[in-house]
């Protein structure tokens, strides 16, 4: 397990204890898809205080790219505001 990965666990650890535990944990799995999506893809993103507008923004373009459904590039988004939210950077994610 990457060292983002376990900086995303230690987080979310809180947020998993609450409401229904599959979604709870897609939810958790799609942050930590995105974080290593954004690691092979951009130089500088070690954890998840280095990731910012240009990696959200290039990911749901690849997102698009993969034909992924409106519904799921939502969830997606979802998942990146909360990721936003911990990684204590201001303002809102931006939005698909």
């Amino acid at each position: 397990m990457s060292s983002t990965n376990k900086q995303i666990n230690e987080y979310m650890n809180q947020f998993l204890r609450s409401g229904s535990k599959n979604a709870r944990r897609e939810e958790v799995h799609k942050m930590c898809r995105f974080v290593n999506w954004a690691q092979l893809n951009f130089d500088g993103v070690d954890r998840i205080e280095n990731i910012g507008r240009k990696q959200v923004h290039g990911f749901y373009n690849y997102l698009r790219s993969q034909k992924k459904t409106k519904n799921t590039i939502y969830k997606y988004s979802l998942s990146i505001n909360k990721l936003w939210s911990v990684a204590g950077k201001k303002g809102e994610a931006p939005s698909p």
